[in-house]
């Protein structure tokens, strides 16, 4: 994704807020949401990232708190905000806070319906993460752990989760078919 794309995501983003009906709960939300990825995108400074994404999360956490996360079901956009708050503590030196709260995002997500497409795609990127936080840490295993989790998770994601059009597209987008 180039600066243009960035900004045309930002304009609709924008357009999308004012139509009205963003301002309250889940909504609301979304478009703190939004806002933070793209902040991110734009290697914004954490901080002023971080405000947007615990006023986010605070909206459906009563009230969040980044050390409190077990046994926690994610709903909406939960699962990105928190992966983009790892990713800011990663940013500002924190490691080991970040892999401690992807571990919860992954345990949450692995406890979701098995068939769900968006959900195989969050994972993905969290396994991404935490082996390269893993491997940051200089934790060769576990970074090993994560990735070799990936690659079950992404066969199991195009054999049990994709359907034989989306299969037989990702075949065409790749050269295969």
């Amino acid at each position: 994704m180039d600066i243009g794309d960035i900004s045309d995501v930002a304009d609709s983003l924008t357009t999308m807020e004012g139509l009205g009906g963003f301002d309250t709960g889940i909504n609301r939300q979304f478009i703190l949401c939004q806002q933070a990825w793209l902040m991110n995108l734009r290697q914004e400074q954490p901080q002023e990232i971080l405000s947007l994404v615990l006023e986010a999360l605070n909206i459906t956490f009563d009230p969040f708190n980044e050390y409190v996360l077990d046994d926690i079901s994610l709903f909406f956009e939960e699962p990105r905000l928190l992966h983009l708050l790892a990713s800011l503590r990663a940013r500002m030196g924190d490691i080991p806070n970040a892999i401690r709260i992807l571990t919860k995002v992954h345990g949450s997500l692995s406890q979701t319906r098995m068939h769900d497409p968006e959900k195989w795609d969050r994972l993905l990127y969290i396994l991404l993460d935490l082996a390269g936080y893993h491997l940051k840490i200089e934790d060769y295993k576990g970074s090993i752990t994560y990735c070799d989790e990936g690659i079950k998770a992404t066969t199991y994601k195009f054999t049990q989760c994709a359907s034989t059009e989306e299969l037989k597209e990702a075949e065409r987008v790749r050269g295969c078919g």
